[in-house]
């Protein structure tokens, strides 16, 4: 009864501001001489149709997270990827439907049953109703939101007046994906890591150059010369300031305190308090960001960081290991990676020597 209560709590809720704001046009806008009951049906046409276009969008949204959802509870049930995961979506969506299996989540939440509860309404108060969708399109707003877009025709026909009210338009909903459970990480590790999409902390320096880089963070504020350490390609290098330190070409990147330092690139400068924030951390630089992984506070639980290689959550449900075209966006990252604790998956598909990994890496 709940999943139903949705659409018919937000249906019931269209009828009486209708109601009221027709009231309320009567009350301002009577002239001598004009026909009130013409005048009331018409307006109350007009909030209707109003009405149901303000519904769509929540409706939308409704559907696309119970459709999300969904999708990814299939895949970790059967153990396989689905090729074509924005198709499967919508068909979610619209009917209920994974293949031939019907989603307990979707019942009461298709876009089929808002429109029949949609028509059900406008007969109840007199009219003839006709919505139709054009061609849904579902593709990654950014790397943790998918952008539901439905093109939707409504008409209205009252006989009383022989009167139509056509209205078509184009209309959007934000599904977000976090706290979804990643079907990536599960079927490759046969279902031994299970991992939820949650959004990763992030601090921000004042200025940054180079590229997208990750690894362990380096701290030793009382060494100057770093020509001593070990393995500084899987390491970042994190410092007060630069000045008077020497030999610390080949960190991963390095990250200052300080926002005048002359650093060579990948590098992120004036990150204030990061010698204590940072200690021993495993994090993601992108730009000016730094994405911190979680692995300090819980060693086998990653949040996800955005990645310009990583495959977007559209991919994960296709099992694709790197971002795809038809996933990408120009100028948005839609990638997502987390790192992964290796001793923690089966031994047959253990490889390397580190405790901890970025999944699609690892998995490729």
């Amino acid at each position: 009864m709940h999943r139903k209560k949705g659409f018919v709590y937000t249906l019931f809720a269209i009828a009486v501001v209708s109601s009221v704001m027709l009231l309320l046009t009567i009350q301002s806008e009577y002239k001598p001489g004009v026909n009130i009951a013409d005048k009331i049906r018409s307006d109350e046409m007009s909030y209707l149709e109003k009405g149901i276009s303000s519904d769509i969008e929540r409706a939308a949204y409704i559907s696309g997270r119970r459709a999300v959802v969904s999708i990814v509870n299939f895949e970790i049930l059967f153990g396989n990827y689905n090729t074509t995961a924005n198709e499967s979506i919508k068909d979610l969506i619209l009917t209920g439907k994974y293949g031939i299996n019907t989603s307990g989540l979707m019942e009461n939440a298709t876009l089929a049953n808002w429109m029949d509860t949609i028509k059900s309404l406008a007969s109840s108060l007199g009219y003839l109703s006709e919505i139709s969708l054009g061609g849904i399109s579902i593709g990654p707003k950014d790397a943790f939101s998918l952008k539901v877009t439905i093109p939707i025709t409504t008409l209205l026909y009252d006989d009383y007046l022989s009167m139509q009210l056509k209205r078509s338009g184009n209309f959007t909903a934000e599904i977000p994906v976090e706290s979804v459970e990643d079907p990536f990480v599960v079927i490759e590790s046969y279902g031994y890591a299970q991992q939820q999409i949650i959004k990763c902390a992030s601090i921000t320096g004042s200025s940054a150059s180079g590229d997208w880089a990750h690894g362990r963070t380096y701290i030793n504020l009382s060494e100057t010369d770093f020509s001593g350490v070990s393995d500084k390609s899987k390491k970042i290098l994190v410092v007060e300031t630069l000045f008077g330190k020497s030999n610390y070409a080949g960190f991963a990147a390095i990250i200052s305190e300080n926002a005048t330092d002359i650093i060579p690139a990948p590098y992120i400068k004036g990150v204030s308090g990061a010698t204590t924030s940072l200690n021993g951390a495993l994090v993601v630089k992108q730009n000016r960001t730094i994405w911190l992984t979680n692995i300090t506070n819980d060693a086998k639980n990653s949040c996800y960081f955005e990645s310009p290689v990583g495959p977007s959550f559209l991919d994960r449900l296709e099992g694709t290991k790197t971002l795809s075209a038809k996933y990408s966006l120009p100028g948005i990252n839609t990638g997502i990676g987390s790192y992964i604790y290796v001793p923690g998956l089966p031994p047959e598909i253990q490889h390397g020597t580190e405790d901890y990994a970025i999944d699609y890496e690892y998995f490729a």
